[in-house]
């Protein structure tokens, strides 16, 4: 298997884990009609990931790495001052990875890649073969409120959109696919502006200063640049955002609209990118389908039949994708699947997420994705079991479903998208102290 297709096989397994619960932080002191206080948090958390299957032993893959395991260990400290007109926002992060394979960094999952960054705020500490021991700052930012106006500055998590397995607008910072703890977003430099016009009505500015390689130069680029505005409007059964934007060298416009029908709640959401000369690439070969303009686009609704269980079903256009399983390679090789931008290698998607809580201490959560172009689907199910106040532990697997690659010659021959998929087990024991 190829380093881009190995890559990228993993990058989806974990993203439609549902968070977890959130940690409480210790609050330090506290002024309620002052409006200040200061928070300290140190939260730990171990994972233990397990891949098997066919396509991770030659001739798919070029050397035998089935089974292939992981574990990672963080402690990430945090620290919140707030002040009737101001916040601070500091959050450290030490991560510690042992791999079963040194050579194969595709697989090291548990950590996607993070944001283009512009400021040089992480540091390998050791990175030796199997063992690597990392420090970021993950979060440290300002926000300033002056009335209706909240200026922040600094690393701080920017999230956009309303997809739920699918996020066709959230393009400056998505979520690292491979995280299963998706309770922190990592952190973009970045200068943001909300101003809350009306009761009902928002205007956000975005300027994120970043860079693709990851070399603590402190240099930015365009091509790891972004800049976007999003203009927010709600009415009496719903909301409406528009946003335009230049993000890494791509002209990006996009709509999204969410409706309440009581029983329910629908949203849609599209995207329409234009690139420029130097944006980033798509694919690692021409494709049959190559269009000017990538269009992508989520349907998706939210209903909870019971007020503890939640079911949301989507349905997903990738026009960053191929209609062709032979081309899911060429996808692979893309730069903007490199830094999360998208995850997946086809065109039509339909999918679903499911949330139980059967008891006080006890969440189940299970999702489908399936490609009905191959056809084949991923599933996924887990457990979330709260042993205390701030101690909880989880598990889980996915299944793939396909057609299994092709070995003709040195690179493999794709069937189906998720066919290429190793099964993957995983356990996350997560503690606030």
């Amino acid at each position: 298997m190829t380093t881009s297709a190995s890559r990228w096989i993993v990058f989806l397994l974990a993203a439609l884990t549902l968070r977890s619960t959130p940690a409480r932080a210790a609050v330090l002191y506290e002024d309620e009609l002052g409006g200040k206080s200061t928070a300290l948090t140190l939260l730990v958390r171990s994972f233990s990931f397990l891949l098997t299957g066919p396509t991770l032993k030659p001739p798919i893959s070029p050397s035998d790495m089935d089974p292939t395991a992981t574990t990672i260990t963080d402690l990430r400290l945090s620290f919140v001052q707030k002040l009737p007109w101001l916040k601070i926002v500091l959050h450290d992060q030490l991560t510690t990875t042992v791999r079963a394979h040194s050579s194969t960094d595709a697989l090291s999952i548990g950590r996607g890649v993070p944001p283009p960054r512009f400021l040089p705020l992480q540091q390998n500490i050791v990175s030796e073969g199997n063992l690597q021991l990392r420090n970021s700052i993950d979060w440290l930012y300002l926000a300033f409120t002056f009335g209706p106006v909240t200026l922040t500055v600094g690393r701080q998590p920017i999230t956009l959109g309303r997809g739920k397995l699918w996020q066709v607008t959230d393009l400056i910072a998505g979520f690292s696919i491979t995280e299963v703890d998706t309770e922190y977003k990592p952190g973009s430099d970045a200068f943001r502006l909300d101003w809350q016009i009306a009761q009902k009505s928002q205007l956000t500015l975005l300027a994120v200063a970043g860079e693709l390689a990851d070399d603590k130069d402190a240099q930015a680029t365009l091509r790891g640049s972004s800049f976007a505005l999003r203009f927010q409007q709600g009415f009496k059964k719903g909301e409406v955002g528009v946003l335009a934007g230049f993000i890494r060298r791509d002209v990006v416009l996009a709509v999204d609209l969410a409706l309440d029908f009581g029983a329910f709640d629908m949203y849609v959401e599209v995207s329409a990118t234009l690139p420029t000369h130097d944006s980033l690439t798509r694919r690692s070969a021409p494709l049959s389908s190559d269009s000017r303009v990538l269009v992508r686009g989520v349907l998706g609704a939210t209903f909870k039949p019971t007020g503890k269980l939640t079911i949301v079903p989507e349905l997903y256009f990738n026009g960053m994708g191929s209609w062709k399983p032979s081309e899911y390679l060429f996808v692979a090789g893309s730069e903007r699947l490199s830094i999360g931008e998208f995850y997946n290698m086809g065109r039509f998607y339909v999918g679903c997420a499911v949330n139980w809580e059967v008891h006080a201490l006890v969440t189940i959560n299970g999702a489908l994705m399936m490609n009905l172009r191959d056809p084949s689907a991923l599933i996924s199910a887990g457990v979330t079991y709260n042993l205390a106040q701030n101690v909880s532990l989880f598990g889980g697997l996915y299944v793939p479903i396909g057609r299994r690659p092709l070995a003709n010659g040195l690179i493999p021959e794709p069937k189906s998208e998720f066919g290429l998929y190793p099964y993957f087990f995983f356990l996350m024991l997560k503690a606030a102290i």
